[in-house]
This record gives C-alpha cells, sequence and structure tokens, in this order.
C-alpha cells in the first residue's frame, strides 16, 4: 500500500486544484486501472469533500482499503457524495491476485475490498456483446442492429490479455475502444449510467468476431 499512500498523498492536491478550477457545474469523473484505482480511490475517500470528484470508476481494479490517509489507524475512507462504478472482466487474473495479496507487514496491510462490492456501487459489464438498437432498445437473438462490443480478454487496457503487462493476443482492453468497457465508461461520463445491461445479448459469443 506504500506506493498507493504516496499516489493519492500526491493526487489530492492536483484534483483540490483542479475543482478550484473548473466551472461551478463541471461533472468531474476519475477513471482508476489496476492499482491506479486503489489509489485514486484512497485519495478521493481520504478528503472530506471527496476533492470535488462527482463520479469514480474502477477497472480492473487491484483492490480497495478502507483506512483513510493519515496517522489515525482508525480513520475510514467515506465515499459520500461520490458515485461509484466498477467492473473487472471475468478473464481478468491479476486484478483478483491483487486483491488476494495477504497481509503485508506494513502498517497500511492489504487492499482486498473490491469496489463493486461498496454500499451503492454501479457494476457494468466488459464480457462484449452488442449496443443497444438503433432504435434504444436492448439486443436481442431475434434483434440486434447495435455495434458489436470487444470483451476486455485479461487485465490490460488495450490489446493485451491476462499475460504480464504488454503482451498481446487478442483485441480489446478495458479502455480500447470498440470494447464494451469503454462504451460504458464513455456513456457513463455522458449519462450517469452504463450502456449496455448485464449479461445482454452476445456476452457468450464475443470470440466469435
Amino acid at each position: 500500500m506504500d506506493q498507493a499512500v504516496t499516489g493519492a498523498e500526491t493526487l489530492t492536491p492536483f484534483l483540490r486544484g483542479l475543482d478550484q478550477a473548473a466551472p461551478h457545474d463541471a461533472v468531474t469523473t476519475v477513471v482508476g486501472h489496476s492499482y491506479g484505482s486503489t489509489t485514486a480511490f484512497l485519495a478521493v475517500g481520504s478528503a472530506n469533500d471527496n476533492l470535488g470528484v462527482d463520479n469514480l470508476i474502477a477497472i480492473g481494479s487491484a483492490g480497495l482499503t478502507d483506512r483513510a490517509l493519515g496517522d489515525d489507524p482508525d480513520a475510514r475512507v467515506d465515499y459520500a457524495g461520490t458515485n461509484i462504478y466498477a467492473s473487472t472482466s471475468p478473464e481478468d487474473f491479476w486484478a483478483r491476485k491483487g486483491r488476494w495479496a495477504p497481509e503485508n507487514p506494513f502498517a497500511w496491510g492489504a487492499h482486498a475490498i473490491d469496489p463493486g462490492s461498496l454500499d451503492g456501487a454501479v457494476s457494468f459489464d466488459t464480457n462484449g456483446g452488442f449496443a443497444p438498437n438503433l432504435d434504444g432498445t436492448a439486443p436481442t437473438a431475434q434483434h440486434h442492429d447495435g455495434e458489436p462490443l470487444l470483451q476486455t480478454p485479461g487485465h490490460g487496457t488495450h490489446d493485451e490479455g491476462d499475460f504480464p503487462i504488454g503482451s498481446t493476443g487478442h483485441p480489446g482492453g478495458y479502455l480500447q475502444e470498440g470494447s464494451e468497457s469503454f462504451a460504458n465508461i464513455v456513456n457513463i461520463i455522458g449519462t450517469g449510467s452504463p450502456l449496455t445491461t448485464p449479461d445482454g445479448y452476445g456476452s457468450d459469443d464475443w470470440w466469435l468476431w
């Protein structure tokens, strides 16, 4: 957790400055991937005003801690006033391994909390499928003329599988244009809701495209 603490302490003044400089009605969204979500959630959850962040999105999260920044070991993070969204690909081994990391000998300990388990968190899919039909209805086997959306095949953000970061082999990624994950993130930023419904039509057929 030491690196997440250091990162959160650095991220805090940046987000506070952004909040002060942004228009009063601006909506601020922070997207954190892997250990970046650990860092971002720690920074926002430790501040009384949540640093002006309206939306927190975790993708492939390595897990969160419930202890807030500072010297008080009993202080806890609080995300009140911030909308939480989270997704982990079914094929993402590394994110789950990060949450399974055993308690370490340092004071901050582990980061085993799945952001999708937080109260009020909205989970969204990353396992491929179809965007809504052109008439706005949900895709079905009989009618699916929306854009095909790729699955996120591992832990990477762009065309990376579940091997060490940098390895490629399957198209897709949490932030890859054309993936279900990216489409949902874009829609959350624009409307406050994911684009697709959980386990929508086509989720099991991503490998056929």
